[in-house]
């Protein structure tokens, strides 16, 4: 599973934590039974699991991850008091979002270049066309040597 689950007592005590729970929080082998604020924690990671609070893709920054967690109680409908949060790392995401946003920029260049360029047969246009492309994307200032 690629998200990890974590259930916490109304008195704040971790009750259940499952094997990607333990990899993404760093959590240790017996922090089952102990208090989440004793388990080495990030404090904000921490306060929101023992609060209890409702939280919908609250970002925390764990080591070198951004984890996205989700909080809910448990007592809604008569159930016993404490809360169950998930929480998935959303690094790989940003990451690749990144690379989606880059290529974006290049489809655009490819556009404008495809739409712009050539749109004479006057040879100093067609040159004019290429450095106004070039100028903001790849150069300072450009030159053409015909």
């Amino acid at each position: 599973v690629r998200e990890g689950v974590v259930i916490v007592d109304g008195d704040g005590t971790l009750v259940l934590a499952n094997d990607e729970a333990h990899r993404l929080l760093g959590l240790p082998e017996d922090g089952e039974g102990r208090h989440v604020l004793d388990i080495g924690l990030a404090p904000d990671t921490a306060d929101l699991l023992s609060s209890g609070r409702v939280a919908t893709d609250e970002v925390h920054l764990v080591g070198d991850r951004l984890l996205a967690v989700n909080q809910r109680p448990t007592d809604r409908s008569g159930g016993p008091p404490g809360s169950v949060a998930t929480v998935r790392d959303s690094t790989e995401l940003r990451a690749l979002s990144g690379r989606a946003e880059t290529a974006h920029e290049r489809l655009n260049m490819l556009y404008e270049a495809g739409v712009g360029i050539g749109t004479s047969l006057d040879v100093v246009r067609t040159a004019e066309e290429l450095t106004e492309l070039a100028v903001p994307r790849f150069a300072d200032f450009v030159t053409v040597d015909l």
